[in-house]
């Protein structure tokens, strides 16, 4: 940074303090005192000083014009000019600024009456009326969601039932049906067994008659007595052995039913497994739903946000650009604007709020609906199974009942 040098600078003088930004004009020095220092120095530097002395001092503006001047200084000063011509032209001394007078014709400052500020709170309420409307079709659109989610739970639900009342159905007449065919196998033991009766009475009439006519014939009706005993062996073999098929196809046939009674209930638990995964991503798409609509709230609060930036820079470059005489209405208008912008905020954090909440509840409803899914499923799978395991204990119960009659018939 260059400096304004004074005599003392000078080389072969003393060294000088730091360098002022003005140096005053030097005393005037005793002239015995100056021809003696101008004595003792050569004729160049004497010439120097001389001129030195006899010519002004700088001003201020020679000085900026030349670049001697600190920055801090020069900027100092240009605020100072800017400032006088600021007065002048309110005071109307200067010259007007045609850049200012350019930047009111581009930013006008509007001058509230009592019709603008009516027609300014009809727009805010026609606002707020739009607002709480695009609030009450969100809030139908979520109810006519929930309506339509019931409903198809409510078809499921009958779909299921009637899928349930169709297997008990099923179920019941497999069992009636093995009802009759024991029923049927107990009548035709019974017959053997009273047809057996009947010829073995038959029989001892006929040794009691033949014993009484004739002893002679003893030898006789002892052979047709081991005749017809053989005869009654084969028919009795013959008879336990068509029982002993009908029992084992009947086993056979009742074991085939038992497995395709499993094999559809698997395919109604995968059937089940499927409508929980559908349901699952049911709800994974009313979640991204619920995101997407976050989502453009978020910008909406942005757009607000950025209109509410620019609103706030607009007045800044007005309040800068405005005269002392209108800051009061322009402060006025700021803090109706700013109340403005405030109140738009605070209608945005509602509405955030609400549509935290909204989701929340969503979230609710759906975390409770598919955990009553859930246990609903649950619940139907042990009672399947639990169903299941009373059919094969019967079963059992039934093949040990069958298996102590044929013992006691096999003792008997």
């Amino acid at each position: 940074m260059a400096g304004y040098r004074s005599w003392k600078d000078l080389p072969g003088a003393e060294p000088a303090p730091a360098p002022a930004v003005v140096t005053p004009e030097p005393p005037p020095a005793e002239p015995a005192a100056e021809s003696a220092a101008t004595s003792n120095l050569p004729g160049e530097l004497a010439t120097l000083l001389a001129e030195r002395r006899t010519r002004e001092p700088p001003t201020l503006e020679s000085l900026l014009e030349q670049g001697l001047l600190p920055p801090e200084l020069e900027q100092a000063l240009d605020e100072y000019h800017g400032l006088r011509r600021q007065l002048d032209q309110m005071t109307g001394k200067g010259e007007a600024d045609p850049e200012l007078e350019r930047r009111q014709r581009c930013f006008p400052v509007e001058v509230h009456s009592k019709h603008s500020r009516i027609a300014q709170r009809r727009a805010r309420r026609g606002e707020e009326r739009a607002r709480q409307a695009s609030a009450r079709e969100l809030q139908e659109q979520i109810v006519e969601q929930r309506q339509e989610q019931r409903e198809s739970e409510r078809r499921d639900l009958r779909a299921r039932t009637r899928r349930v009342a169709r297997a008990m159905r099923a179920r019941s007449r497999l069992r009636r049906r093995a009802a009759e065919l024991e029923q049927r196998l107990s009548e035709r033991r019974r017959e053997a067994q009273s047809r057996a009766l009947i010829t073995a009475h038959q029989q001892t009439q006929a040794e009691r008659e033949r014993e009484s006519n004739a002893a002679q014939l003893r030898r006789r009706a002892l052979a047709r007595l081991r005749a017809a005993a053989r005869r009654a062996r084969v028919t009795a073999e013959h008879e336990e052995q068509r029982r002993r098929e009908a029992q084992t196809a009947l086993l056979i046939d009742l074991r085939a039913r038992e497995a395709r009674l499993r094999e559809r209930l698997e395919q109604r638990l995968r059937a089940a497994m499927l409508e929980q995964q559908q349901t699952r991503a049911e709800q994974a798409k009313l979640r991204e739903r619920l995101e997407q609509r976050q989502r453009t709230a978020m910008l909406e609060q942005h757009r607000a946000q950025l209109q509410a930036a620019r609103l706030r820079e607009r007045l800044e470059q007005r309040a800068s650009s405005a005269l002392q005489d209108q800051r009061a209405a322009l402060e006025r208008e700021q803090a109706s604007r700013a109340a403005d912008a405030k109140r738009r905020a605070a209608a945005l954090a509602e509405r955030r709020a609400e549509l935290a909440r909204m989701r929340e509840q969503l979230d609710r409803a759906a975390e409770a609906r598919q955990h009553g899914r859930e246990q609903q499923a649950r619940e139907r799978i042990a009672q399947r199974r639990a169903a299941a395991l009373e059919h094969e204990r019967l079963d059992a119960a039934r093949t040990r009942a069958l298996a102590r009659r044929r013992n006691q018939e096999t003792h008997g």
